[in-house]
């Protein structure tokens, strides 16, 4: 392909993403175009669960991140994100811990208990 070789990144899997924000610009670009070019295929959630957050997202994540969490302009997509990937990110925000910091999403998880992480993972999961 065109995008240059992963092989050549100065990334192993011996660190951890927060590492990717060090790479080069080129290697950024690189990694960003790969992923870009993969198809995505969306997670999916508990339905139960999913149902029970129905009413938190759409009075206070639809904001933000849309109807279908595909992002209002500069909030991500989060549509379609794994379960694992939006709970320990939720978590991230309510302990406000130095690699994931948003004051907004800090605000708006602050009072969110385990359980209700669990079931916005599985509603975003299930959003196309």
């Amino acid at each position: 392909n065109n995008f240059g070789s992963l092989s050549n990144l100065s990334w192993n899997q011996e660190n951890n993403l927060g590492s990717l924000r060090n790479l080069p610009g080129t290697q950024k670009t690189i990694l960003a175009v790969y992923y870009s070019n993969n198809k995505v295929i969306p997670a999916s959630g508990d339905i139960e669960k999913a149902k029970q957050a129905a009413p938190h997202y759409n009075n206070v994540c639809i904001k933000c991140h849309g109807a279908n969490g595909k992002g209002e302009a500069g909030y991500a997509r989060i549509a379609g994100q794994r379960p694992d990937y939006v709970i320990n990110t939720l978590k991230a925000f309510r302990s406000h811990n130095p690699d994931r910091r948003n004051g907004f999403m800090e605000t708006y998880t602050s009072n969110l208990t385990d359980k209700q992480i669990e079931n916005l993972a599985a509603y975003i999961a299930n959003l196309r």
